[in-house]
């Protein structure tokens, strides 16, 4: 249940039932309802309202929601939400107020920084992406080129890419 029984697991205690909202396909939705019936065997008192969608109509439906103060308790957003509808840190609940019933300290304080908007803590990550650039040998090869371990390398490499896809 990871970071979903992180959250929960405190207001639960706080409420009888609990709105919980995520996008993404099936297989997500398959997991969220599954993490949400294991939940609510273990916290028989409180339930679970479940609302999902897919990627498509989230913007639309998450920022009519929040302009009208209906938003779900718990929900899952695009990390760059926070600072887009709570660039001053009083749009989504201050985490930090929950830090006596949530461990904190199992995340690490730079991964916590991407749920911070003006220093308030309004969410937890629930998952660590890398963004990577790959780059196709057989191109590298046809322009004579070496692996750049620069920006600048890089750069001029893709100042000639376009030819070398002409075969």
């Amino acid at each position: 249940m990871g970071i979903t029984s992180t959250i929960l697991n405190p207001i639960a205690a706080l409420a009888e039932e609990i709105r919980v909202s995520w996008w993404g396909n099936d297989d997500r939705h398959q997991l969220t309802l599954e993490t949400i019936k294991k939940f609510e065997e273990l916290n028989p008192d409180t339930k679970i309202k479940p609302e999902y969608s897919g990627f498509g109509s989230l913007v639309e439906n998450f920022t009519t929601q929040f302009a009208g103060g209906t938003e779900a308790d718990v929900m899952i957003v695009l990390y760059n939400w926070i600072d887009q509808f709570s660039p001053n840190g009083d749009g989504f609940y201050d985490i930090n107020e929950l830090k006596d019933i949530i461990d904190l300290s199992q995340f690490d304080e730079e991964f916590l920084k991407f749920g911070e908007s003006n220093g308030i803590l309004q969410g937890i990550a629930q998952v660590e992406n890398v963004l990577i650039i790959a780059m196709n040998k057989t191109i590298l090869d046809k322009l004579g080129s070496e692996i750049p371990t620069t920006w600048d390398e890089y750069k001029e490499i893709a100042k000639n890419y376009q030819k070398a896809l002409s075969f």
